[in-house]
């Protein structure tokens, strides 16, 4: 629900599809609960979302992680990430509910 009223707002939503989940690679299953492999899909999924739009998202652009559960986990480690392996216009994020 957040995802929808973010986009209503006029905001560009991105949603990941982790690793394992949804479509599956053979012998590649969903770790639940894996905040670095979540973190790094977080991370593609940035990248691929601005590739795939340059007109409308810059490849620095700024952008927040936010997550519910374990999402909340993700964008928590997500936002550890950057202090090794920075995401350019970052500028932070909101956790609900994180386990």
């Amino acid at each position: 629900m957040a995802a929808y009223s973010f986009a209503i707002d006029g905001f560009t939503v991105v949603t990941t599809d982790y690793a394992g989940l949804g479509v599956q690679a053979p012998g590649q299953a969903f770790k639940h609960q894996n905040g670095p492999s979540g973190a790094k899909d977080v991370a593609y999924a940035i990248e691929a979302a601005r590739k795939a739009f340059p007109e409308q998202l810059k490849s620095d652009g700024p952008f927040i992680a936010t997550g519910h559960s374990e999402g909340g986990q993700v964008a928590y480690v997500f936002a550890e990430r950057q202090a090794h392996t920075p995401v350019p216009g970052y500028l932070g994020d909101t956790v609900v509910s994180g386990p």
